[in-house]
C-alpha cells in the first residue's frame, strides 16, 4: 500500500510541476481477466490494486486543485 501511496503523490506532483489541472485515468473492466500469461503470474497480476491507485491519485490531486476523470477505453 505504501508503494501506491508514493507512486500516486508522483503522479499528483509531476501534474503541479507542469501546472497540468486534468488528470485522465484509463480503465478497461475485465482487462486484468483476459490477459493471456502463467496462471501463477496471473494470481500475481490480478492482485494489482489498480481501482485503490486510481481513488489514491483522485483524492490527493483534489486537494491541490486537479481534476481526475476516468475514462472506460474498451
Amino acid at each position: 500500500m505504501d508503494f501506491l501511496h508514493r507512486a500516486s503523490a508522483k503522479v499528483v506532483g509531476i501534474a503541479q510541476e507542469r501546472t497540468i489541472d486534468t488528470i485522465i485515468n484509463g480503465k478497461n473492466e475485465g482487462w486484468k481477466m483476459e490477459v493471456d500469461m502463467p496462471k501463477t503470474t496471473k494470481q500475481a497480476f490480478i492482485q494489482i490494486p489498480s481501482a485503490t491507485f486510481i481513488e489514491m491519485s483522485r483524492y490527493k490531486a483534489e486537494r491541490h486543485g486537479i481534476q481526475v476523470i476516468v475514462r472506460e477505453e474498451s
